[in-house]
């Protein structure tokens, strides 16, 4: 079977990126496609920049999640080791616990090489779990609940503290004031495309709450999966900044040759 020059060359960049279609899907594709039309990408997307290719109403990030695919901004990142790796970190209780990982470049761009999101997992487990990625560390970034007591009387940083990780605590801030934060400082962001693919998906499915009364939505984020990763990467646009810092540079220095000359 033949297809349109459009849907030949369409078919062609999926091989390039990896995806290669049977004669079957290819005309379960055109098929779909004459019916659907312009909303093919967000019904039926090929991949995760389809997902991001048509403007989604009620989302928070679908316009700068397009121009980090299409400027090439999603790929593979590779762990500078001559760089400390930073962590902001979204605490979960009975909730989940969402961090991402990141480094600077010269040009003091954010490039983000992973992401972990679980549930119901200790503070123990999870440095169990920093220490398996074998990174060396630099600056955790804990939101404000961290210094809030739990049962066991400790905060969260305290327990941190006996664990040896350097951290911040981020001050209580305005919700829509740190969205915006986060809209504002992705154009600086690079995420690696394997390790951050699910954190990228929950990005997307970030999305405001509607409103029956008034047949809306609201400026309220639902609260479900998603908004975990989006807390965390908000609290990265909160405290990155303060990384960078002069006084920090020389922190990161001795973090890496201590890790380097005691290993």
């Amino acid at each position: 079977m033949t297809w349109s020059t459009e849907l030949n060359e369409y078919f062609n960049k999926l091989e390039l990126d990896g995806i290669k279609l049977t004669e079957g899907q290819k005309r379960w594709y055109a098929k779909k496609k004459e019916v659907l039309q312009e909303e093919m990408l967000r019904e039926f997307p090929s991949t995760q920049e389809e997902a991001f290719a048509s403007s989604q109403e009620g989302y928070w990030f679908p316009t700068q999640l397009r121009e980090l695919y299409d400027n090439g901004r999603v790929t593979n990142i590779s762990y500078d080791r001559n760089n400390v790796v930073h962590c902001s970190w979204d605490l979960g209780q009975s909730d989940e616990t969402c961090i991402w990982f990141f480094q600077f470049n010269k040009q003091e761009d954010i490039l983000i090489i992973d992401h972990f999101q679980r549930s119901d997992t200790s503070l123990e487990l999870m440095v169990q779990m920093l220490q398996q990625k074998g990174y060396v560390y630099g600056t955790h970034i804990f939101p404000h609940d961290a210094n809030a007591r739990e049962l066991s009387g400790n905060t969260f940083a305290q327990q941190a503290r006996n664990y040896n990780l350097e951290f911040i605590v981020l001050e209580r801030s305005g919700l829509l004031d740190g969205i915006n934060l986060v809209r504002a400082t992705m154009s600086k962001m690079w995420f690696d495309k394997v390790k951050c693919k699910d954190g990228l998906i929950a990005l997307g499915a970030y999305k405001k709450r509607w409103n029956t009364q008034i047949g809306g939505f609201t400026s309220e984020p639902v609260h479900d999966f998603a908004s975990h990763a989006a807390d965390s990467l908000r609290y990265l646009c909160q405290g990155y900044k303060k990384l960078m810092q002069a006084g920090n540079l020389e922190s990161e220095a001795n973090t890496l040759r201590n890790y380097f000359n005691f290993r």
